[in-house]
């Protein structure tokens, strides 16, 4: 089967923008960073910078307690 790209159409990247207070993020980068240490992929290789990410859409996330 053969054919020609007519478009490539624009496609969003979703991610999750959290707020939560400072003691929380704390205590749960704490934890991700411990569960890092039993994994070939480092946590600072984690994150993808924003400049990466095609039409960045974020899903606003406000916790409370």
């Amino acid at each position: 089967m053969k054919g020609d790209i007519v478009s490539v159409p624009e496609k969003r990247t979703y991610y999750s923008e959290v707020h939560v207070e400072d003691e929380q993020e704390k205590e749960m980068l704490a934890d991700v960073k411990e569960w890092f240490r039993y994994y070939t992929l480092g946590f600072a290789n984690y994150p993808t910078p924003e400049k990466y990410l095609q039409n960045p859409t974020p899903i606003k996330i406000n916790v409370e307690r």
